[in-house]
């Protein structure tokens, strides 16, 4: 556009008018002082949560002699705090997910019956997209909630992380348990294991390499 324009365009930028900044990535310098103004914004909430608690503390403590629920702090997350909830929420998730997938593959893998019944069911729920899931566990959680004065949003997300994560171990679980060499099934029949013992001592540890593909999948 001729120099008259690059050189209105630089001091624009230069100004810090993110209006006229061209569709690029930002310099590491601009990285740089965005996330130390982050950081800075997070100590001031910070701040804010500390005061807000001293000020209510003995009116908490009233409250909590009259049966009634404690004053929260309602201001806005800070980028740090954004953070570690979305760390938590992923945990929990995959939490959730070890507790259901991995019980249910043992138990599915220890019977060919089983295998053939529930892998047509397997295989029609683990392409669904997270956005379905997502809008499912909205739904469901929303109305069993809906008399509730409990924040809903983690328990949304944290379902939500759980059944998008679960299938692959699911699969893997099953796979690995249904694979254990023979040998170590006759062992333990000679040894009259238990059925609990044959699962912790010999199935468990003979599946772990692939159920451990299907965790981190």
């Amino acid at each position: 556009q001729g120099e008259e324009a690059a050189t209105a365009m630089k001091a624009c930028i230069v100004s810090g008018d993110v209006s006229c900044q061209p569709n690029t990535l930002p310099s590491p310098a601009q990285v740089k002082v965005s996330f130390f103004k982050l950081l800075a914004d997070h100590r001031l909430i910070s701040q804010d949560k500390r005061d807000f608690k001293e000020k209510t503390a003995a009116l908490n403590a009233k409250r909590a002699a009259e049966g009634k629920d404690a004053i929260t702090y309602t201001g806005r997350p800070s980028f740090v705090d954004q953070i570690v909830t979305s760390i938590k929420t992923v945990f929990a998730g995959f939490l959730l997910a070890i507790l259901i997938a991995v019980p249910i593959g043992i138990v599915i893998g220890l019977s060919e019956t089983l295998r053939d019944s529930f892998n047509w069911l397997i295989q029609i729920f683990k392409p669904v997209s997270p956005v379905v899931w997502l809008l499912l566990v909205f739904m469901i959680v929303k109305t069993l909630t809906k008399d509730s004065d409990s924040d809903s949003s983690f328990i949304i997300s944290f379902i939500s992380v759980g059944l998008c994560s679960m299938w692959a171990t699911l699969v893997n679980t099953t796979m690995g348990v249904s694979t254990v060499d023979q040998d170590f099934i006759n062992v333990a029949k000679v040894l009259k294991l238990g059925s609990f013992q044959k699962i912790f001592k010999v199935i468990l540890p003979s599946s772990l390499p692939l159920i451990f593909t299907g965790l981190r999948i």
